[in-house]
């Protein structure tokens, strides 16, 4: 899935880690996952202040979770 990262390395805070496109980078790499093992939809379960993000990525409030059609042409949630 690429690289290492080491945990609890020292940093300055979240500003060394958010807004790199890693979240963005681990919701493909599980939409990709689920699509190979044949799933159809990709579930989350959000807190209120992410939804917004989710939203973004495709996914569809489904309360309490977020939910995301993987073949969207095929199969629409």
């Amino acid at each position: 899935m690429g690289a290492e990262v080491p945990v609890g390395q020292a940093g300055n805070g979240p500003s060394d880690y958010q807004h790199h496109g890693l979240g963005r980078r681990l919701i493909e790499a599980a939409e990709e996952e689920s699509r190979d093992r044949g799933f159809d939809r990709l579930y989350v379960l959000s807190a209120v202040g992410t939804r917004r993000y989710y939203e973004a990525s495709g996914f569809q409030r489904a309360d309490p979770h977020m939910v995301k059609s993987l073949f969207a042409a095929r199969n629409p949630s």
